[in-house]
């Protein structure tokens, strides 16, 4: 009995300890601060706020601190949570007049559909690209331009419905996209990625040889309007072919200005938004060919600069976007050239088309190109020269195109205005005329330009 009562009060000392130092380390819960909700404002009226600024060039605008007392009420429509990568420290809120864009300092916390109250007071307006964006304090970059940090999302923002409203994406058409609808959520019906984008990926995703690397990609519908579809390199759909099919799209617009040209974009919110498993776009482009010839040496000196290339037997037309091969001097040389330069267009593929040749002998095809001011991605190759053996006119689509292992001049390798030589291309035999294309692929932001000369095929 003693024992147990030695026991009883060794456990009392020891509980009585226990409950001392837990209360001894016991702080204080923080203090709770109440979200007090300015005066209820709009996008429309916030982006206004940064117009000033906007109509100035570039280099000249500066940050605008939101100081009055209001606020914005929206849903999200766009995360960085649920983008599958392709945000980042980012969300899109939309309201009954817009949409805007969030920079965050961390990730999480802020998703889709959400219905959210935004404070704005103490917050800045900036831009990138043209494109408005709400952040927080301004700094300078290591280009001496500025940027905006991130928001803490927890001070300025309350979720007032949790995933509790479905914004619906507005049904529209690809040339409608434009600054009605910037930073909105949108849906394309019978849109498909252009012809020349078959084959790509979404992005460069990164791998032991290449890092990662955002890329434009050009959605097409079926009267040739386009778009450019703007994929981050670190989004899990990054190394993903682009689908070959027709169908919706769905995602947020929003634009890039460099220079004195604007690209309008589409950005992927949610990869399972995308259906692109129809029937493609009918594109259907009567070529008439002229009679087989038995060699070829052209040096375009006939033709006129800045003019379409006009030649007997050739053809030169485009299956996306308005810009042809055209006729260009340097000095009093003349050659033929394609670009995507000051030319507007979301995508362009232009095709250069010489007459047929018999085949039914072993010969071969040489030429010179050169480029100038290469714009292309990393990746992306502004001209091939292909073949085929079983067209005979009509929708160039109908027959089978080789491409020709042929040396081009190439950024990184050559210099630009410099010719470069092909040398001597070994052409397939066969009983049926061999058809030769060269085909330019660009637009308006990829828009390097191409030059070939003294083709010869014999």
């Amino acid at each position: 009995m003693k024992r147990f009562n030695t026991i009883f009060i060794i456990l009392s000392v020891l509980t009585s300890s226990l409950f001392v130092a837990c209360d001894f380390n016991n702080e204080d819960a923080p203090p709770y601060e109440e979200f007090v909700e300015g005066e209820l404002s709009t996008i429309s009226y916030v982006k206004s706020l940064y117009a000033e600024e906007l109509a100035k060039y570039w280099t000249e605008r500066v940050p605008v601190e939101i100081t009055e007392d209001i606020c914005i009420k929206g849903i999200i429509i766009g995360d960085d949570k649920t983008s599958n990568g392709n945000l980042y420290k980012e969300a899109y809120v939309q309201d009954e007049t817009g949409g805007l864009r969030i920079t965050f300092l961390s990730t999480g916390g802020i998703y889709k559909n959400d219905s959210v109250t935004i404070n704005l007071k103490g917050l800045y307006l900036s831009d990138y690209g043209d494109f408005i964006q709400l952040g927080g304090v301004p700094y300078f970059d290591d280009s001496n331009n500025y940027r905006l940090t991130g928001i803490d999302k927890h001070d300025y923002i309350k979720r007032t419905y949790v995933e509790g409203q479905v914004q619906e994406p507005a049904i529209i058409t690809i040339d409608q996209a434009d600054e009605n609808y910037m930073g909105m959520l949108v849906q394309f019906n019978d849109v498909q990625f252009a012809d020349s984008q078959l084959g790509l990926t979404y992005a460069i995703p990164e791998t032991d040889t290449q890092d990662a690397a955002s890329a434009n990609r050009t959605l097409v519908d079926c009267d040739g309007n386009s778009i450019i579809v703007r994929s981050s390199g670190y989004s899990s759909f990054a190394g993903t072919l682009l689908p070959e099919g027709k169908g919706t799209f769905v995602g947020i617009v929003t634009k890039f200005t460099s220079g004195s040209t604007t690209t309008t974009q589409i950005v992927i919110r949610s990869f399972d938004e995308i259906d692109l498993s129809g029937d493609r776009c009918s594109n259907e482009i009567d070529i008439t060919l002229g009679d087989p010839v038995d060699t070829i040496n052209e040096d375009f000196s006939s033709q006129t600069n800045n003019a379409d290339i006009n030649l007997t037997g050739w053809n030169n037309f485009v299956t996306a976007g308005s810009r042809t091969w055209r006729g260009k001097t340097y000095n009093t040389e003349i050659y033929a050239q394609a670009t995507g330069y000051n030319s507007g267009e979301a995508s362009i593929e232009s095709w250069l088309m010489l007459p047929p040749v018999t085949a039914n002998s072993a010969k071969t095809l040489s030429f010179e190109s050169q480029f100038a001011y290469w714009e292309h991605l990393s990746g992306n190759k502004p001209m091939k020269v292909v073949y085929s053996t079983n067209y005979t006119g009509g929708d160039v689509n109908s027959a089978t195109w080789t491409e020709l292992d042929a040396t081009m001049a190439t950024d990184g390798v050559d210099a630009q205005n410099t010719w470069v030589e092909s040398g001597a291309i070994a052409l397939p035999t066969s009983n049926n005329p061999i058809v030769i294309a060269f085909i330019y692929n660009g637009s308006n932001t990829e828009s390097t330009s191409m030059r070939i000369d003294n083709i010869v095929i014999n």
